[in-house]
């Protein structure tokens, strides 16, 4: 497990204020710089029942006001809710996209609640870019992105400004391929939209989407110049850095986050670019100035449940540059003033993860279960405190160790809350716990399972890989009616033909069927001749072209 990999990236942020019992909540907000089209709703989502708790079950749907782009509603909560209520203005797009308020959650206490006088979506209170349509060219080189062992099916873009936006489903703005590892796409820009464009890459691989990893997941953030002509904005992926970064041609112009909350003014500590300069001065090593505008951030910030992995990032940067105990240390002194009973559970959670990238297995493992056992009962915490549990299990060069943590695992396979999402997960985990513990059957079984379930390229993905295994243990028989099942891969890309012509060929010389092998080699060597393989197969052909002709 790598620590920059925080399992948990939800941490809440906290705010005081007064009860509102029995009094009726008021909602006014102005959308006239919002960008707002026919069809699209404004909705209101927090921390109560009556406000879905934070999903659209239960959003409080707003109405607009004639001669205005203000809308408006109200609701009278029915049981005593927390204190402060937290919440958000989410505009509801017609092709099912949502776009929430790019700024800390709102407050609504009995001192200072929202009213009939409007506040401004996201803050905004300027027109945006004058210009009728701005075109944006983003621009992606993903050379060394993710290794060689998985082929990068497709790349989509990402964004907090309409056209783009940050919803997985309905919101991808789909890239083209226009050369080996490059990828583009325009975007444009209507009159209205404001200058600074959060955005972020999301990469999709056997089928499933992934987002581009950010420290403390930040987004990226471009300002959009109001002038007539088309812009660019130009990424590439960096093997040292580990992500992906502007090219010098843009590099004044993205992820310069101190730049963008200069120009917007007094509202910019509300927005999330203070939180995304903290993790930027993090990851640059300056502590103290990652500190100081973190405290700056927070002081602006209205609390909720928000991404904030500043300091699981912090402790790691002290846990590099000195040693665990510096990091663990950090984690009890940030407990001796937090008050949040979650917030305190996830830096339980916390110094599991740090014991367990040292190697403190052991240690790790308690502080997962302190973790599980803490009075928040928060279900991410618990969720994830629990697989990592099972991790110190898998990860333990003890073999009943090992068999320890399959166990688990297999009792969470079968248990009925489980998605089907997170079964292939777990199967996907468990096909790997199989290997490293040499249980061979268990194994293709588990691969069996994954070549029957999910997308087609998925199950290819796992019919190859079982057939792969199959001829590890010398099965070549079964390897081979594994893959017939695979029925074409026409319209698969060159990594899966090339993946099914090597484990076919190998199949064929263990089973000693010599001709097809050899019929079979020329058109691999046309296709492929600078494989890795190459010279493995070409040996095999020179044999079975031996004993053909000694037939």
């Amino acid at each position: 497990m790598m620590l920059r990999y925080s399992i948990l990236a939800m941490i809440l942020l906290i705010s005081g204020g007064q009860q509102v019992w029995g009094q009726t909540l008021s909602f006014a907000v102005d959308m006239q710089y919002a960008y707002l089209q026919p069809g699209d709703r404004v909705v209101v989502r927090g921390n109560i029942t009556e406000l879905g708790n934070w999903t659209a079950e239960g959003e409080l749907v707003l109405t607009p006001q004639s001669g205005s782009k203000v809308f408006t509603g109200q609701l009278d909560p029915q049981t005593n809710p927390p204190a402060p209520i937290w919440y958000k203005y989410v505009i509801l797009r017609t092709n099912g996209a949502e776009e929430w308020e790019e700024r800390g959650n709102r407050v609504y206490t009995a001192a200072g609640r929202a009213s009939q006088v409007p506040v401004w979506f996201n803050d905004r209170q300027t027109p945006g870019i004058r210009q009728t349509v701005t075109q944006v060219l983003f621009t992606l080189d993903v050379t060394g992105f993710g290794g060689m062992d998985s082929e990068l099916e497709a790349v989509a873009l990402m964004g907090g400004r309409a056209p783009l936006s940050f919803e997985l489903e309905q919101g991808r703005k789909s890239m083209t391929q226009t050369g080996e590892h490059k990828w583009e796409v325009s975007v444009n820009f209507p009159a209205g939209t404001q200058p600074d464009i959060p955005f972020k890459f999301v990469f999709q691989r056997d089928g499933e989407w992934q987002w581009e990893w950010r420290p403390g997941h930040t987004n990226h953030v471009v300002w959009l110049e109001d002038i007539a002509g088309p812009q660019t904005v130009s990424m590439r992926y960096d093997l040292d850095q580990v992500a992906f970064v502007p090219t010098s041609a843009t590099m004044a112009l993205v992820d310069d986050y101190q730049g963008v909350m200069k120009r917007l003014g007094d509202i910019s500590q509300a927005t999330r670019y203070g939180y995304a300069s903290a993790m930027q001065a993090l990851e640059a090593g300056e502590l103290a100035e990652a500190r100081s505008r973190y405290r700056a951030y927070r002081a602006e910030h209205a609390g909720g449940e928000e991404i904030d992995d500043f300091e699981y990032r912090y402790a790691y940067k002290l846990w590099e540059g000195q040693g665990l105990s510096a990091a663990l240390a950090h984690i009890d002194k940030v407990e001796q003033t937090e008050q949040q009973p979650k917030r305190l559970q996830y830096l339980e959670y916390l110094k599991g993860e740090l014991n367990l990238h040292a190697g403190n297995r052991e240690q790790a493992r308690y502080h997962f279960m302190q973790a599980q056992a803490h009075p928040a009962n928060w279900d991410m915490v618990m969720t994830y405190s629990r697989q990592a549990v099972m991790e110190t299990y898998l990860q333990s060069s003890s073999p009943d160790s090992v068999r320890k943590g399959i166990r688990m695992m297999e009792r969470r396979l079968q248990e009925p809350s489980a998605t089907n999402m997170n079964r292939r997960k777990l199967l996907l985990r468990l096909e790997r716990a199989y290997a490293q513990a040499d249980m061979s059957e268990k194994q293709q079984k588990a691969l069996r399972k994954l070549s029957s379930s999910g997308t087609r390229k998925q199950q290819v993905r796992g019919a190859l890989k079982l057939a792969e295994q199959q001829l590890r243990h010398n099965q070549p028989e079964e390897a081979l009616l594994t893959l017939e099942t695979i029925a074409t891969l026409d319209d698969f890309s060159e990594w899966y033909q090339r993946q099914y012509t090597r484990l076919q060929l190998t199949g064929y010389y263990q089973t000693e069927q010599y001709i097809p092998y050899t019929d079979l080699y020329e058109i691999y060597l046309q296709r492929w001749p600078e494989d890795a393989y190459a010279r493995r197969l070409a040996k095999w052909n020179t044999y079975a072209l031996q004993h053909t002709t000694q037939n």
